[in-house]
């Protein structure tokens, strides 16, 4: 044991990895051609691939969030000095918030909406003078690439189909997609970014596309269809806050017609009617 124990140490030094340098490179230049070769191949694969792949432009808006007045706490504080302490006078609880603005971006039926929307394609100045014309389109022919030219491969593919798709015409219920449709909303929230900052409450909208041109398009209608969304949300609310308290009125003014009619013959049975 003792012997063992001495001799432990010097065998860690021994059995310490060492990288042999002068062992790599003479394999490297026994092998110099075969991995010119290769580098030479993967190389001219990259050129090609990265050549072959289309410019990404991305697009962000931000949102300022709405401050809200003052006078709300002074409101509040007159309706329940009035008795109407249960109406809510400008506060800020609501379920619609900006922290959800995220998950409206990528529910399926914002989406859906989306399809439809008209787009232009990019035209430069040299292309207008040579008499190249944008194209008109929308965001599921883009997404699908039926506003491309097809190849020659594809038009013989399609001819050669046992059961032809039907003609995109619209979605009518965002909870029956088909399978093409459902991919397509799905390329489309990943192109569709929303952060909002908690503190500040900015929101930061995103938009990422091949065109320069049709990504300031999309990035301004997702902006203004997720105003037109909270609005709307807000408006309903309010509608239907107001159609309550309407018939809160209506009945209060019922009853009180009822307890002025029951007072008049209370005072008519007591007084006579020609005192009345």
């Amino acid at each position: 044991m003792e012997e063992y124990k001495n001799n432990a140490p010097q065998l860690q030094e021994d059995d310490e990895f060492q990288i042999d340098w002068a062992g790599i490179l003479t394999k490297i230049l026994k092998h110099w051609k075969q991995i010119l070769i290769i580098g030479f191949v993967f190389g001219v694969m990259g050129i090609f691939s990265a050549l072959s792949m289309k410019r990404m432009y991305s697009v962000q808006l931000t949102l300022a969030p709405e401050i809200q007045g003052r006078g709300s706490s002074s409101l509040s504080s007159m309706a329940s000095m009035l008795g109407l302490g249960g109406i809510n006078m400008g506060s800020t609880t609501d379920a619609m918030n900006i922290t959800l603005f995220p998950e409206i971006c990528k529910s399926t039926p914002f989406l859906v909406g989306l399809l439809d929307v008209p787009l232009e394609s990019y035209v430069s100045d040299k292309q207008k003078e040579a008499g190249v014309e944008p194209k008109l389109t929308t965001v599921y022919k883009h997404f699908t690439r039926e506003d491309q030219e097809k190849s020659a491969f594809a038009k013989w593919m399609e001819a050669h189909k046992k059961q032809a798709e039907k003609p995109y015409t619209g979605v009518e219920n965002p909870t029956e997609l088909t399978r093409k449709q459902a991919g397509v909303v799905k390329g489309l929230a990943k192109v569709i970014t929303c952060e909002v900052d908690k503190k500040t409450g900015v929101t930061t909208i995103g938009v990422t596309l091949d065109d320069r041109l049709m990504v300031k398009q999309l990035a301004d209608t997702v902006c203004n269809r997720l105003q037109v969304y909270v609005s709307d949300y807000r408006t309903k609310k309010a509608k239907a806050d107001y159609d309550y308290y309407c018939m809160l009125a209506n009945e209060a003014k019922e009853e009180y017609k009822k307890a002025q009619a029951a007072y008049a013959q209370s005072v008519d049975y007591d007084r006579s009617v020609i005192l009345q």
